[in-house]
């Protein structure tokens, strides 16, 4: 092989090895992100956004209503399905309600989760009305520093608003 063929190639092998290494650097930056925005989140959930639901769930109990706050951790399971992090609120009419909560969908709820690739948190609702009916479904996104808990009882109060009316 002729030297000059040997310095194009060798040219040519530094420029890849060079793109690979940033392509390595930009992944391990993105990865590293994502998990300072998946903490962020969990320290949100329990600083924030559990306490706002709390408070709301126990005014409610005093007019009869139960409710059921449930969270979930972030998880990818073996069969590569992704489970964001999430808390959810769910309301009941019978406080004496022992079903598990994610074995049923009577009564109105609402839910935020993590959504760690694009660095937000994502929202959903269930309309459903206490006994039946209604509808449930994505109810967009917000930044995770808008979360704060005005915020969370205010979706949960237009929540139970379309329910109740």
């Amino acid at each position: 092989m002729k030297d000059s063929t040997k310095t194009s190639l060798d040219a040519l092998l530094k420029a890849d090895r060079e793109k690979r290494d940033l392509r390595t650097i930009e992944q391990a930056e993105k990865r590293r992100l994502e998990n300072q925005f998946l903490a962020a989140f969990y320290v949100q959930q329990e600083t924030v956004i559990k306490p706002a639901m709390e408070e709301m769930g126990k005014y409610l109990e005093r007019s009869g209503y139960a409710y059921r706050i449930e969270e979930r951790k972030d998880v990818t399971q073996t069969d590569g399905r992704h489970q964001p992090a999430a808390i959810s609120i769910r309301f009941f009419e019978d406080q004496n309600s022992s079903r598990p909560f994610s074995q049923t969908n009577d009564g109105p709820a609402f839910t935020v989760m993590c959504d760690w690739r694009d660095r937000k948190v994502r929202f959903h609702e269930s309309r459903m009305h206490f006994g039946g009916g209604g509808q449930a479904g994505p109810a967009g996104d917000a930044p995770l520093d808008q979360v704060n808990a005005d915020f969370v009882q205010g979706r949960i109060t237009a929540v139970l608003n379309d329910v109740m009316k």
